[in-house]
């Protein structure tokens, strides 16, 4: 009882102080946010439907408030999103392609509210590594296979996940098990196309840098529907080495269909059984300008129609997006498609930058030669006087081919047609 009693005198003072530090150490952000979205396209239709020019432009306003918490005992904290999202002036036809605002049970733009991130956190060090542990509603980006929609709102997933850092590591495992998409207000069951039920999708990220090498390689797998892998090697080479800084990247991305993807019909599988992708990039640092050139082939086989990469391990569930192949207007991961992009940055001014996102492919099918491409131009005022606010402006071109919603080419006298499609997008955002 000796031994107790000082204790019991002292407990109240250290949660005080621990609960202290986890207040002091909270921080909220807020951010306002405006997105305008005039896109058109001809590239999806039917030959009875028609390929119509089809309007999926939107108007919206948002807003979001981000509770970070600190740690309660240096361990233990919580962190929460909180989004509003409300529609502006008239819609488009198509507005709900854009998964900005959501549409209610008549097809009519309607505002929601949503909470994207609410969960717990665990923070431990052992050395000089940090392992933390996630438990809730979460937003994964480029986590393994799977990612999420940054709109606004963004998209999050049910999730048991840990991370684990240190100098060379960066470990990301996770336990998927439900997914909420950007546009709705609450998390619904992992599906395949055709309805059968996805308990979960698991996924472990290892990324290694050691000096000038990085290495990465993931495994995610949705249950008894899909598996992805991808090994990747990049390295960075500085002006001693190179004429200009760059850096020098090969990925291999594998996926392969399991029991629940075989068994669906044809029109819902987008490769038979397995597809990959290799891709080069080369990046350059030259002073105050970003200059990138890729290259990627695609192996994607598909009987009676023509196959394509899946990025998404379940249905309507965003996948990784860290390929040239996932395009701002079309994706270039057709079977035995050669896709090449090149992109190019300059810092105008502190608080001013502009560039180029040029994409394009082509491929053989049924006898031709289908050839497909986009341009963005990117403007971004970022006012090193204001800081938290950011205004960019994107004007884009592109042309493809018109297809089935099953990716099938329509095809006349043995010859692909040509679609046609732009966008102005804009987007003003301030954060606080």
């Amino acid at each position: 009882m000796r031994k107790i009693l000082p204790l019991l005198v002292v407990l109240p003072t250290l949660a005080h102080a621990n609960l202290d530090k986890f207040i002091s150490d909270s921080k909220i952000k807020t951010t306002f946010r405006m997105d305008y979205i005039d896109l058109h396209s001809d590239g999806l239709g039917s030959e009875s439907f028609g390929f119509p020019d089809y309007d999926m432009g939107t108007w919206a306003q948002s807003a979001k408030v981000a509770l970070t918490s600190g740690y309660y005992n240096d361990h233990f904290g919580i962190d929460m999103d909180a989004y509003a999202v409300d529609p502006i002036g008239s819609q488009g036809e198509g507005f709900a392609t854009r998964e900005i605002v959501k549409a209610d049970e008549n097809g009519n733009p309607k505002g929601f509210v949503k909470l994207p991130q609410l969960f717990l956190k665990q923070k431990f060090m052992l050395g000089d590594t940090r392992i933390e542990f996630f438990e809730g509603r979460r937003v994964l980006k480029e986590y393994g296979g799977t990612s999420v929609e940054d709109n606004a709102a963004m998209s999050s997933y049910n999730s048991l996940t840990s991370e684990i850092k240190n100098d060379n590591w960066f470990v990301k495992l996770g336990y998927l098990m439900e997914y909420s998409d950007s546009d709705e207000d609450d998390s619904s069951r992992l599906l395949t196309p055709e309805g059968l039920g996805i308990d979960y999708i698991a996924t472990s990220d290892f990324a290694y840098r050691n000096g000038a090498n990085e290495y990465r390689y993931y495994l995610t797998e949705s249950q008894d529907y899909m598996r992805k892998q991808q090994i990747r090697y990049a390295r960075t080479l500085g002006p001693e080495v190179f004429s200009v800084p760059a850096k020098f990247t090969a990925t291999v991305t594998y996926q392969q269909g399991l029991t629940h993807y075989k068994s669906m019909s044809a029109s819902n599988r987008m490769f038979d059984d397995d597809a990959m992708m290799l891709e080069l990039d080369a990046e350059f640092f030259i002073d105050e300008t970003y200059l990138k050139l890729a290259y990627n082939y695609t192996d994607a086989s598909r009987k009676g129609s023509l196959g394509k990469f899946s990025f998404n391990m379940a249905d309507g569930v965003q996948g990784s997006q860290d390929s040239i192949t996932s395009g701002n207007a079309w994706d270039y991961n057709n079977h035995r498609e050669h896709a090449f992009a090149v992109m190019a940055f300059h810092d105008l001014t502190d608080s001013f930058t502009t560039g180029l996102d040029i994409r394009g492919g082509f491929f053989s099918y049924g006898g031709d030669t289908i050839t497909q491409g986009e341009v963005s131009f990117v403007n971004v005022w970022h006012p090193v006087t204001i800081p938290g606010l950011s205004v960019s402006f994107v004007a884009a071109r592109d042309l493809s081919f018109k297809q089935a919603f099953d990716n099938t080419p329509y095809m006349v006298n043995d010859k692909f047609q040509r679609s046609k499609g732009h966008a102005w997008v804009s987007t003003i955002m301030y954060s606080f």
